[in-house]
């Protein structure tokens, strides 16, 4: 497992609180290209393997915008050509319900439907990413420090095996002025 750390140091907190999201956002870049470069996920005869995002769960106590996150990630992975991403499953039903909605106008005589998907044209997902965030905090005087660790794991769904997994280490230090006259 590779980590890589990077050090941080804030004084207040709303430049803590941005930097934290900014290290959220430098660590899933470095996640999606540390996936990408793995050559777990390899395009067989030309077509790029199709993925279901899942979540990642914020284990922090700073609010970590995780949809966002997950966003950031499926535009790299679907720029890259190595994988495409599904919108029509999802953990909490489709993202994008369209492609269910679009499907439901098959019985409805208003629609011509020549132009309505038949049935069987959705394509299921080879593999699902899904990670976590988790913060471990600890104090030595003033200094406080936290450790933010940025985990995604790529499961192989038609086998449950999880075949790549990767973890990025966010160190952040910071002093707090001392209160007195």
């Amino acid at each position: 497992m590779d980590m890589s750390f990077t050090l941080l140091n804030d004084n207040t907190d709303s430049e803590d609180k941005k930097s934290k999201i900014t290290a959220a956002i430098y660590a899933a870049d470095q996640l999606t290209e540390s996936l990408m470069l793995s050559g777990t996920i390899q395009s067989v005869a030309g077509k790029p393997k199709v993925l279901m995002i899942g979540r990642i769960k914020n284990n922090t106590a700073t609010h970590i915008d995780t949809d966002s996150l997950m966003k950031k990630i499926r535009v790299s992975l679907n720029k890259s050509g190595r994988a495409l991403t599904t919108t029509a499953v999802g953990l909490d039903g489709p993202e994008d319900a369209s492609s269910k909605a679009i499907r439901e106008l098959r019985a409805d005589d208003e629609f011509n439907q020549s132009t309505i998907p038949s049935k069987g044209n959705l394509i299921s997902p080879d593999y699902s990413l899904s990670g976590k965030i988790i913060q471990n905090s600890s104090r030595a005087g003033r200094i406080k420090q936290s450790e933010f660790a940025f985990q995604l794991s790529l499961t192989d769904l038609k086998t449950g095996l999880a075949i790549w997994e990767e973890e990025k280490l966010i160190v952040k230090q910071g002093a707090r002025p001392a209160i007195g006259w």
